[in-house]
């Protein structure tokens, strides 16, 4: 037996059996005793203490579990990293899950120390804001990037991270921009800021309208870190691109508004440091390409594709990644073009773009380019399709401009082009086109263009300078009997989009110059031509212009109208019109029209976007004369109106001003302000229908009868309504109206029954007059009227009062009506009554009769007066349908009057008359003070003398 065991123990496999076995005893002795040697809660503020100091940060672990195999680690669950309080008070990364590793012997000692870190789809919070020097992250703040050479004593750490999320939130932009990451996994092997370590990264990216994001992934090697300049951090790996939008890398590089679009597929190899030069060499695609942020511009349906070698520096702080581009080819479609030269791309947010590109090409397929023109911020409108080939020789240089439009110098000569589009009747055709440019202009050779066989223009002269800036553009064209909507397309197939839409023929050899931007202002003219048939629009103008025929001549910055045969909105028009300096447009006319809308001419204004129609017509000034046929103000319609008018700084002014209004004439004038919706009106009226005037409101009026008089008012209609200007109305005048009646009170039918009197000859329903005269002083709101003075058979009337104007309009009115003498006596010789009623007495049988006939005498509810019998009403309410009722105020002034009268009369020693001024500088006595004067007269009387 003890042999065998010698042998066993002299055989090559037994040595290592013996160290594996006692391993295994060990582990399972250290299995079981491990919970009596460790002391995990009592170790957690050592782990605690190791981690933050690792970090730099605050950092809370919740429980924690121990496990020996396959490695040792210890699990915390809870775990929250402070943010840097410079950044946030919150948490820099929350996870519910961490595996920490650490050393054995280090754990047994009391003193772990931290070899790995996993975290289980942690949530971090990545927070970019703007410092004294340059943006900062939150992230640079860690202690193993902030201070390598303070971690130097630390051990390597490996890293790992998955199923991660991260929100990024970037204060440099205003408002703030906020962009969320998912699908984040990452792998540090060894990793040490002061070595070289290995490393891998993966990032879902956000998706774009409903489309899925991609994917970002990098694997290679980088290290040792420079955290004072981190471009001088040498790489070496693969980053791929999986269907990546711009929109969101660029919200990755601090740019997240910049309204560029597409979907990026990049396989690349990065070797060097950006410090001093790395080297790259890949594929990219690019998918939906919209490199213009001009909201209307579709992205490209052609995908763009390069191939590259290039090298990329950014030495220290730099602004721009310039990158030195040996070998580069770009394809379109079927368009191949080489590319060489230099890039030199944003670092920081505010930089720019910066080009160098020489692009050569020799019968390059222009149909996949020029169909994808317009994303790329140049061309015809997207969804043209467009065929011919080139030879190109071009060199692209400046900055980034939007739509970009970096310096050109070389030669373009296009051979058989066509554009096609659903727009196009036809498609616009051009034989050669040959493109000369220089820093300063792009000029085309003389050359012919077709639409089809409907229109032909023929360009001698087109040179577009300034073009980076304010393209300036002049031109020279031939056309005879073409189409308009061609000629426009042409323009917007070579790139032109002047804001002008229409249809018809136009005759034309002409020149011009125009600025381009922001819109198309011509700034001089040559040559002659004719509109006819003719539809035109603009964004300036609401409504469209339809032109029968015009005749042009145009001279210098002026251009003559004549023949004119228009129509806008419902007005047609026809005259002759001058147009002289373009960019402040002054226009002179004389012209006739059918009929014109105020509300309508001042609604054809179009306030532009960031542009208020106070601004669009702010340079606009015009005069000249107009005859209308028929003229319409708020529901008035005028005829026959001639006028001169003028406008300037949007104040239109008609003087003078006559027309024909409501069955009679106007003559003065009208001021309408559009900047504050003024109105001033000033003029005489002769003849006027005043029902017709007064009903254009919109509401009936009980008035009626002939007007004549004048007026001079004021007021304002921002509204629009008719109405609203009513309400708004000050000034004043005077007006009478002959042969007219009221339809909402019988005046004498009211005067019968508050003077109850019987058969007195009424009018029905109605006031019948002769004459209505009256002043006017208008106020907001209210209409003021003195001096009032009605005619009529047998009655007439004066007063006073007011109009409260609104829905409905209301008076009051303090009228003084006086029956004709001979109604007066007719009514008296037949009055008969009670003899202890004065009110129903005959007037000799009255105790007031006075002995004077010329003087007032009282009888009830009226009083007589040179003949006449006067009854004081008081009316009020609607002007429709108004409530009468005595004026006793108006009676009681006439009754003290009376008394105190015939008490003077009979009464011979009473001189004082309360009614006549006292001269002697004594006060006057009131009607109580004359009363009891008399009585004290009647009380010293002696007998036998008369009071």
């Amino acid at each position: 037996m003890s042999e065998t065991i010698d042998k066993w123990r002299s055989a090559r496999w037994f040595s290592p059996l013996k160290w594996l076995v006692g391993f295994v005893i060990a582990a399972l002795i250290i299995a079981l005793l491990s919970p009596r040697l460790i002391d995990l809660e009592g170790a957690r503020g050592v782990i605690t203490a190791q981690i933050e100091k690792q970090l730099g940060r605050k950092v809370t672990l919740g429980s924690l579990t121990f496990r020996l195999l396959p490695t040792i680690e210890v699990r915390a669950a809870e775990v929250r990293i402070a943010d840097d309080p410079a950044f946030a008070n919150g948490d820099f990364v929350t996870a519910r899950l961490v595996r920490l590793e650490v050393g054995l012997w280090s754990l047994l000692r009391g003193s772990p120390q931290l070899r790995g870190l996993e975290l289980d789809s942690p949530t971090i919070i990545l927070i970019r804001q703007p410092d004294s020097t340059a943006p900062g992250w939150n992230w640079r703040t860690l202690r193993p990037l902030q201070d390598p050479k303070g971690s130097a004593g630390q051990d390597p750490l490996d890293l790992v991270v998955r199923g991660g999320r991260f929100t990024l939130i970037d204060r440099t932009v205003d408002p703030p921009a906020e962009s969320k990451y998912e699908g984040i996994d990452i792998r540090l092997d060894a990793f040490t800021p002061r070595s070289s370590f290995s490393l891998a990264v993966g990032l879902d990216m956000p998706g774009q309208d409903g489309q899925p994001g991609g994917r970002l992934e990098l694997n290679g090697r980088m290290g040792p870190l420079d955290t004072g300049n981190p471009m001088a951090t040498p790489i070496e790996a693969r980053v791929t691109l999986g269907g990546v939008g711009i929109a969101a890398l660029e919200a990755l590089g601090g740019n997240p508004r910049s309204g560029r679009a597409g979907r990026l597929t990049l396989d690349t190899r990065l070797a060097g440091r950006l410090s001093e030069q790395l080297r790259i060499r890949g594929t990219l695609r690019a998918d939906d390409l919209k490199l213009t942020t001009e909201k209307s511009a579709a992205p490209s349906r052609v995908p763009l594709d390069l191939s590259f070698d290039l090298a990329a520096t950014a030495p220290g702080d730099a602004r721009l990644v310039s990158l030195q581009i040996d070998h580069g080819e770009v394809a379109i479609g079927a368009t191949r073009l080489q590319a060489t030269g230099r890039l030199g791309l944003p670092a920081k947010s505010e930089a720019g773009l910066l080009i160098d590109l020489t692009l050569e090409g020799r019968g390059v397929v222009l149909e996949s380019l020029l169909e994808s023109a317009s994303a790329l911020g140049f061309g015809p409108p997207a969804g043209t399709k467009a065929a011919g080939t080139a030879d190109l020789r071009m060199r692209l240089q400046g900055e980034e401009s939007d739509p970009p439009r970096p310096s050109l110098t070389g030669e373009l000569v296009v051979r058989g082009l066509r554009f096609e589009s659903g727009s196009l009747p036809q498609p616009v055709e051009v034989t050669e086109l040959k493109l000369t440019a220089t820093p300063q202009e792009l000029s085309l050779a003389p050359f012919r263009t077709a639409l089809g066989t409907r229109s032909t223009l023929a360009i001698n002269r087109f040179v577009l300078s300034n073009y980076r800036l304010r393209p300036i553009l002049a031109l020279e064209a031939r056309t005879d009997e073409a189409r308009l909507e061609d000629l426009l397309k042409v323009a917007e197939s070579f790139g032109l989009r002047p804001d002008l839409r229409g249809a018809g023929l136009i005759t034309l050899s002409a020149g011009l110059e125009a600025t381009l931007e922001p819109s198309l202002v011509l700034t001089r003219l040559s040559g002659s031509g004719r509109l006819a048939g003719a539809t035109l629009e603009t964004s300036a103008l609401t409504r469209p212009v339809n032109v029968s025929n015009l005749d042009l001549a145009f001279s210098g910055d002026t251009a003559r109208l004549d023949k004119l045969a228009a129509t806008i909105g419902s007005s047609t028009l026809s005259g002759t019109v001058e147009i002289g300096n373009f960019n402040r447009p002054r226009i002179g006319f004389d012209l006739q029209a059918n009929q014109l809308s105020v509300s309508e001419i001042s609604s054809l204004i179009r306030d532009q976007p960031g542009q208020p129609a106070a601004e669009a017509a702010a340079g606009l000034s015009a005069s000249g004369r107009l005859t209308v046929g028929q003229l319409m103000l708020d529901g008035l319609t005028a005829r026959n109106v001639e006028t001169r008018i003028s406008y300037r700084d949007r104040i239109l002014t008609l003087d003078p001003l006559s027309l024909g209004l409501a069955g009679g004439t106007w003559r003065g004038s009208l001021r309408l302000d559009q900047r504050t919706a003024a109105i001033a009106l000033k003029g005489r009226l002769a003849s006027v229908e005043v029902n017709q005037l007064l009903s254009a409101a919109g509401r009936p009026s009980p008035l009626y009868g002939r007007l004549d008089g004048q007026i001079d008012l004021r007021g304002r209609n921002q509204s629009g309504d008719g109405a609203d200007l009513v309400r708004t109305l000050t000034g004043n005048g005077q007006v009478s109206i002959s042969e007219g009646k009221i339809t909402s009170f019988d005046l004498m039918k009211q005067v019968e029954t508050i003077g109850r009197f019987v058969n007195l000859p009424t009018g029905g329903a109605a006031t019948a007059f002769r004459l209505l005269r009256t002043n006017l002083r208008f106020e907001p709101g209210v209409v003021r009227t003195d001096a009032l003075q009605v005619t009529m058979t047998d009655l007439s009337a004066t007063g006073e009062g007011l109009i409260r104007l609104g829905d409905p309009a209301v008076i009051d009115y303090s009228i003084l009506a006086r029956l004709s003498p001979a109604l007066t006596r007719r009514i008296l010789s037949g009055r008969s009554g009670r003899a202890d009623d004065p009110a129903t007495l005959p007037l000799e049988q009255s105790d007031q009769t006075p002995t004077t006939g010329g003087l007032s005498r009282l009888v009830g509810t009226f009083f007589t007066e040179r003949e006449s019998l006067v009854i004081p009403l008081r009316v009020s309410g609607p002007v429709t349908g108004p409530k009468f009722g005595l004026d006793a105020e108006t009676l009681r002034q006439r009754a003290t009057g009376s008394i105190l009268e015939n008490l003077r009369q009979k009464v011979p020693g009473l001189r004082n008359d309360p009614t006549t001024p006292q001269t002697d500088g004594t006060k006057k006595p009131s009607p109580a003070d004359a009363i009891q004067g008399i009585i004290d007269r009647f009380k010293k009387k002696k007998p036998g003398e008369q009071p």
